[in-house]
């Protein structure tokens, strides 16, 4: 734009210009009338040419002329003169948020003030129907008392959606701050306002923003695709709870942030009680973080959902980007990784193959409770690691360091719930390993992709974790698990079930996963083979909320039934933090199904059986879920829609399980939440015998345990008596037996509170 220095616009005399933005330029300028200097916002030229945009305008400056908030820079005029339209706010000689923020973290009591004023304006300006689309710290003025005020509110809403605007392909907003729903130029709302002010805490908080790159458009893929670089791995001394606040606000979808800024600053809040400390400082290495303490046991309950994220379209992004932003197009960059540490080992560090011997094989007892097994002897002399991805060393005296990964928060916590309970009672019952005690730390994954990044960077980068137990859900697993592979650990699932995982040929698999759990190519089918054969139903449709479980599991399903001769009538989905199921209920009932399968989690779950009855022609059609739906809370979050409804999900029995639900009533009191506690005892304890396998005691009493030694141990487990049956795992790391599986029915007993259900129908019967 040109230099408007010495211009008259109405009333207001052009004094000096104060900056240059992408939609407008800033000038100083002298109102006679008022004896005041104030700020004057003037648009491009060509904008007023624009009827469209004239209109837009005049409305829009209405409405921000009458916010008035303590934090939101006032608008005094408006209007049009000399072919320019611009806007008249208050002059104020400060500084910006950005002069602030100089790449290192601010104190924690400045960024808890910061963060809250801004949340509150912006709080303040979402209820009456405002987004301001562009929030960063170039347009949050400090005044002199060190006060936030939130200017170029509605300039972004103002500009979109002109006619000579959207002809160029251009695009509102700032790469660095802006939300993947605005990079796709999908329509946006208030959360939008909420990912952006969660950059600014990010920034805040360590120093630079989460996504950089050479271009803007790289940036904007980056923020719709890439991982979210954890906080804590730049900055170790941050808070866990701060942590929570900051991942939540960046979640990729929409439905899984903070639903407002002013629930975001509550929760902030929340996790800085008027603190008081210096700077953060900013090592350049991630230190451990000593863990939170195991929270208490859960009574039932129901919570909000924490949704998985949606997944991206790029194709859909190029397509709105265009313009100026598509020259000097680069590709996807990959996302930063954890360094981790080992011992000594050989020269090579690349990423191992993985290794399955055949002849290895671990012998169990007769029963899942596990008996002491003898110190290995002392080896002479002293133990020198030749294992190719590194050892673990454990001094004398010093714990061996097992670790899980689960959701134990949100509407998904009796999955995470019901593991953990069960690693718990397989280390109680084995005591001591190899003479030492065992410690148990873990990280909440949240069901959810994010999470499961954040857990498997957290995890990947502690040198002293031997193994883990998790994830409970595949999207989890399918984020974890880079990190945790490489760092050279291994893992075992006791309920992931998505067939990717251990598909040799799927970029999902990775060495060091293993599961107990069975995988949906069984389960899809049995459930298939039970609506067909054992019902008696010929037409179907099925929902899936975009997670890699559903999608796989509703995908199987379909493709059986058809093979079987029925025919599947709709295909439908659901996003994650939907709440009325009924006009895609209604979609599915024109095709009159005779059953609706709908594999997914609560609390998305819990509406679609509640609201099918409410659908005309779906009455009387069967409902069928599966284990993700298999938790205590369902059925009382269904309420009567829940009555007569099928699940799969694990199905065990005998005395040795009989024995391990009287450890549970004794130790937590009632019965396991969800359904794969079992799985999860015989998990941990595959990893114990595996430890006692390969471990070796040196002459001064340490102990060492090979990385690969170990995975290689696991992959080799053979007949391993658990409680889910006898295990046997093979090279790709699936060892589920596939007969701890059945179809159970709910009735009236579930939704008034009892739990679990009884078994209707198991593949053999």
């Amino acid at each position: 734009m040109e230099d408007l220095t010495g211009k008259q616009l109405g009333q207001y005399r052009v004094v000096a210009p104060l900056g240059e933005g992408g939609m407008a330029a800033v000038y100083k300028a002298y109102q006679p009338g008022m004896d005041r200097y104030v700020a004057l916002k003037i648009l491009p030229q060509h904008f007023a040419k624009d009827p469209l945009f004239v209109g837009r305008f005049q409305q829009e400056a209405k409405v921000l002329a009458k916010l008035q908030h303590l934090h939101i820079l006032p608008v005094f005029d408006y209007g049009e003169a000399e072919g320019y339209t611009y806007i008249v706010m208050p002059f104020v000689e400060s500084g910006t948020l950005t002069d602030l923020l100089k790449g290192q973290p601010l104190p924690l009591k400045q960024i808890r003030a910061l963060v809250s004023q801004i949340g509150d304006a912006l709080d303040y300006a979402h209820s009456r129907g405002l987004v301001h689309r562009d929030v960063k710290p170039s347009n949050v003025l400090i005044d002199a008392r060190g006060n936030c005020l939130l200017t170029d509110f509605g300039i972004a809403k103002i500009v979109e959606g002109t006619a000579k605007f959207t002809g160029t392909g251009g695009l509102i907003g700032t790469p660095a701050y802006m939300s993947p729903e605005q990079g796709r130029g999908d329509k946006v709302d208030a959360r939008t306002d909420v990912y952006a002010l969660g950059v600014m805490l990010y920034e805040m908080v360590t120093g630079r923003v989460p996504f950089d790159a050479e271009t803007p458009i790289a940036i904007v893929f980056k923020h719709i695709q890439d991982p979210l670089p954890p906080p804590s791995t730049l900055n170790p001394d941050i808070p866990d709870a701060l942590e929570r606040v900051i991942l939540k606000a960046l979640a990729k979808d929409p439905n899984d942030r903070f639903a407002a800024t002013g629930e975001m600053v509550q929760a902030l809040q929340a996790a800085l009680p008027d603190v008081t400390q210096p700077a953060i400082s900013t090592p350049t290495v991630p230190q451990k973080k000593i863990p939170p303490p195991t929270p208490a046991r859960r009574p039932k309950w129901l919570l909000p959902a924490i949704g998985a994220g949606a997944a991206v379209a790029c194709l859909a992004l190029i397509a709105v980007i265009g313009g100026a932003f598509m020259t000097g197009l680069i590709g996807g960059t990959p996302a930063p990784t954890t360094p981790f540490m080992v011992a000594a080992a050989p020269a090579t560090t690349a990423a191992p193959t993985m290794i399955a011997s055949p002849t290895f094989v671990l012998e169990a007892a007769a029963t899942p409770t596990i008996a002491a097994t003898p110190v290995p002897p002392v080896t002479s002399p002293p133990f020198t690691c030749t294992d190719a991805i590194g050892c673990v060393d454990i001094a004398p005296g010093a714990p061996i360091h097992i670790a899980y990964a689960l959701t134990v928060s949100g509407a998904t916590a009796p999955l995470g719930e019901d593991s953990k309970g069960a690693i718990e009672i397989a280390i109680d019952d084995k005591g001591e390993l190899l003479g030492h005690k065992i410690e148990l730390t873990g990280e909440d994954t949240l069901c959810n992709a994010e999470g499961g990044q954040i857990a498997g960077t957290k995890l990947a980068a502690d040198p002293t974790i031997v193994g883990i137990i998790g994830t409970n859900c595949s999207s989890e697993a399918r984020a974890a698990m880079p990190q945790i592979s490489r760092a050279g650990m291994v893992m075992i699932s006791p309920s992931n079930t998505n067939p990717d995982l251990t598909n040799p040929d799927h970029p999902d698999h990775h060495p060091g996963y293993l599961r107990t759990a069975h995988n949906d190519l069984f389960q899809g089918r049995v459930t298939a083979e039970f609506a067909y054969n054992e019902l008696g139903l010929r037409t179907a449709a099925t929902i899936h909320d975009g997670s890699p479980y559903a999608q796989s599991l509703q995908e199987v399903f379909a493709n059986v039934f058809k093979e079987l001769g029925g025919t599947i009538t709709a295909q439908e989905a659901v996003n994650v933090g939907d709440t009325d199921m009924k006009p895609m209920l209604t979609k599915i009932a024109t095709g009159n199904p005779e059953i609706i399968y709908f594999p997914i989690f609560e609390p998305e779950g819990d509406l679609i059986a509640a609201q099918m009855g409410q659908v005309a022609g779906l009455e009387n059609t069967i409902k069928l879920g599966a284990d993700g739906l298999f938790a205590d809370t369902f059925p009382e979050g269904a309420g009567d829609g829940a009555v007569g409804m099928y699940l799969s999900g694990p199905y065990v029995a005998g005395a040795a399980y009989g024995e391990f639900l009287n450890k549970w009533k004794t130790r937590f009191g009632g019965v396991p939440p969800s359904g794969f506690h079992a799985h999860a005892y015989d998990a941990t304890n595959i990893l114990f015998a595996a430890i006692e396998k390969v471990a070796v005691k040196d002459a001064d009493g340490t102990l060492h345990i090979g990385r690969q030694a170990l995975r290689d141990a696991m992959y080799s487990t053979k007949d391993y008596n658990g409680l889910t049956g006898k295990l046997t795992c093979d090279a790709n790391g699936d060892c589920a037996t596939g007969e701890a599986l059945g179809v159970f029915k709910l009735t009236e007993a579930e939704v008034n509170g009892a739990w679990p259900p009884q078994v209707f129908w198991q593949p053999g019967d």
